[in-house]
């Protein structure tokens, strides 16, 4: 009897990713829990064990993702049974610092995975510029800078180096990749990277779908609606005049769990596809 193929999941610790390392535990796969709260991850797989593996890691940095591949290799090793990796879901991610904070005030707890965000780099160094003109908006700017970094580290760098860091598998297996965006990389976010950064991984999946397929791997990507994104369906309607956000925002109450549960049936029906 072969044993249960293997799913990395990303930001597994909380949100979404937690509920597909769940739905995909329930459906017969062994999930090795990927993200940066060891204590979240621990507690995750307490209620799954032994059908799920914890793994702390930053997956923003090289290090980190080479740290989830070598533990895929190694569960493959100890595999007598034909284990093979069927398949990763990048579900780390969230919102910019500023952003966090802006939808922390609106109710929003902002969470696809881990959704704490890297690349807070220091101030660039200006000091003997004082008086230069045309500097007096360097802290300013250099605070979007870091914002920008940090949505693109957390959103972007955290799906394509873990991809990279299993292309090989992944491709030699005929795995399946799922990429979790959100409807704002379609429509916007209302300002601040979020939107954009989503939005890379739409052509990342776009790429990687055309590289898997040849040896009988998929790509997908995933754009759920997200918090505060305008109703209407058209592009621009965040700052239009006739844009109208949600008056009763997603994540609100059993609506969130249920979505939730919808996406993580999805995810997991993906990596089962034959």
């Amino acid at each position: 009897m072969n044993s249960p193929d293997i799913v990395v999941v990303s930001g597994a610790g909380t949100g979404i990713g937690r509920a597909v390392a769940r739905r995909l535990v329930a459906d017969g796969f062994h999930v090795l829990a990927a993200g940066r709260r060891p204590g979240l991850l621990e507690l995750l797989a307490k209620e799954l064990a032994p059908h799920l593996d914890p793994v702390s890691a930053d997956l923003a940095t090289a290090a980190g993702a080479a740290t989830v591949a070598e533990r895929v290799r190694i569960a493959d090793r100890i595999s007598t049974a034909g284990r093979r990796c069927a398949g990763i879901v990048a579900a780390a991610g969230g919102l910019s610092p500023r952003g966090a904070t802006v939808q922390a005030q609106n109710g929003d707890p902002g969470r696809n995975g881990d959704w704490t965000l890297n690349g807070d780099r220091a101030l660039d160094d200006v000091s003997g510029l004082d008086g230069v003109p045309g500097l007096d908006g360097v802290p300013e700017l250099d605070g979007v800078r870091r914002d920008w970094l940090a949505s693109f580290e957390s959103n972007v760098l955290t799906a394509v180096l873990l991809v990279e860091a299993l292309r090989e598998k992944i491709g030699r297996d005929g795995g399946r990749v799922v990429l979790l965006s959100s409807v704002a990389a379609l429509r916007g976010s209302g300002g601040g990277p979020y939107g954009a950064a989503k939005a890379a991984l739409h052509a990342f999946a776009c790429d990687l779908a055309r590289e898997l397929g040849a040896h009988g791997g998929t790509a997908n990507v995933v754009a759920p609606v997200s918090s505060r994104i305008p109703s209407s369906g058209r592009a621009g309607s965040a700052t239009s005049p006739g844009g109208s956000a949600r008056r009763r925002p997603w994540w609100a109450g059993r609506g969130r769990r249920r979505r939730w549960r919808r996406l993580s049936a999805g995810c997991s029906g993906r990596m089962a596809a034959g």
